[in-house]
């Protein structure tokens, strides 16, 4: 309930797996934890598949990190499992702050996107962490973990940040029902799982992968300039102004009439 509740999908909670050596941060959800042992499964299949090595992984004494299951992964990875004493988080410092980084971006970007409501923080957590993979660490010689863990420059055309919650238009994958029908559907940007976008349909709030060539997000609407409200007294002070100058202008009719009309006169006399 801390979190929101329910995401949009379902979810209650997370997992987080940081890398001490490059700062990278693989994020797993849940919606109960008796599926840890799965997105450990999961984890260590991704380390593997971009050609790193986990032996040793650190955990908090939670009886779920401890299961028969999940001993049953670690050897299958060969991975040696080092839990930590019980009652002192600060044995995971690295992951508790980047929890707290996690928290406090996710935040900001649901700030930023009252629209989406609050049963989007999972997917504001998913996108911070896809965000802070390519922000420098002053830890790191200001590398990013993205450099650290594959060894290749940000090509930044392909990474695709956006603003979180942003308006786009996307092509639906079925395509128009006939040929007046719309080529596009209103949505809105919920982050990136690479190489598809997510995006939130607004017709029926459904979370779908749609390839990056085929939306369009309208982020000018985040650059406009702030409309300022002034204040009571400002407000008083511009009535008061805009009064004067009506009454000076109507005098200044009234005086431009006076004067039209003697000069009509004059111009009546000399020519009688």
């Amino acid at each position: 309930s801390s979190l929101g509740g329910n995401s949009l999908e379902g979810a209650v909670g997370g997992y987080i797996f940081v890398c001490v050596s490059t700062g990278s941060t693989d994020l797993r959800f849940y919606s109960s934890h008796t599926q840890f042992p799965v997105a450990l499964h999961q984890f260590l299949v991704r380390v593997q598949s971009e050609f790193w090595c986990c032996r040793v992984i650190f955990m908090d004494t939670h009886s779920v990190n401890l299961s028969a299951a999940v001993e049953e992964v670690l050897a299958l990875f060969q991975v040696q499992l080092m839990p930590i004493s019980a009652g002192t988080p600060q044995e995971l410092a690295f992951a508790e702050s980047r929890v707290r980084m996690i928290k406090r971006m996710a935040t900001a970007m649901l700030a930023g996107a009252p629209h989406l409501g609050p049963r989007c923080w999972a997917l504001a957590d998913r996108y911070a962490v896809y965000v802070m993979d390519f922000l420098p660490q002053q830890t790191r010689g200001d590398h990013c973990p993205y450099y650290l863990r594959t060894g290749r420059n940000v090509i930044w055309s392909l990474v695709f940040i956006k603003v979180f919650g942003a308006p786009l238009l996307f092509s639906p994958p079925e395509g128009p029902i006939h040929k007046r029908a719309p080529i596009a559907e209103k949505g809105w940007f919920a982050g990136v799982q690479y190489p598809a976008v997510l995006v939130i349909r607004v017709r029926d709030h459904k979370i779908i992968n749609v390839a990056k060539q085929k939306v369009r997000v309208h982020e000018s609407i985040y650059t406009q300039p702030l409309i300022c409200e002034p204040s009571v007294d400002e407000a008083i002070a511009e009535l008061n102004e805009a009064d004067e100058e009506s009454k000076g202008g109507s005098n200044e009719v009234v005086l431009d009439d006076q004067i039209s009309k003697e000069s009509s006169n004059v111009e009546v006399d000399e020519a009688g």
